[in-house]
């Protein structure tokens, strides 16, 4: 009976200590992921969607007129361009910081549980020692 208390207890504080941190992670680790494939999706679209719109306005050209109003619109697209990288770097950062955040939040929740498991199992442990030592004394 002892034995299945003890084992009972180790499954529990290995449950406590590793399994539900280390699963807590993992579930962070793939939200995470997945945030950051769907930003680099609608980059991606935004990007070549803001492309073909350029080269559908390069074969609109036909002739002088249609050249110089395509240069002079290439400031205005230079410039949308660079909105759009500096939201999705923008955007990037957020993800981090907050995937960072979270991150340490787990950590800290983990060592916390582990450290009151561990504690816990020590004045048990400590508990049946000196049950058995008092038992074989007598």
């Amino acid at each position: 009976m002892i034995g299945n208390i003890n084992m009972q207890q180790v499954n529990e504080q290995f449950e406590k200590a590793f399994a539900t941190p280390v699963r807590s992670y993992a579930t962070l680790a793939l939200d995470h992921a997945e945030k950051l494939a769907e930003l680099q999706y609608s980059s991606a679209k935004a990007y070549m969607d803001l492309g073909l719109q350029q080269a559908r306005s390069a074969l609109d050209i036909k002739d002088q007129n249609d050249v110089q109003a395509f240069v002079s619109k290439q400031q205005n697209f230079a410039q949308t361009v660079a909105d759009q990288v500096k939201g999705d770097m923008e955007k990037v950062a957020e993800l981090q910081k907050d995937f960072a955040d979270k991150s340490r939040k787990v950590v800290e929740e983990g060592v916390s549980s582990a450290t009151k498991s561990t504690a816990k199992a020590t004045q048990s442990t400590g508990s049946t020692a000196g049950q058995k030592t008092a038992a074989a004394s007598k």
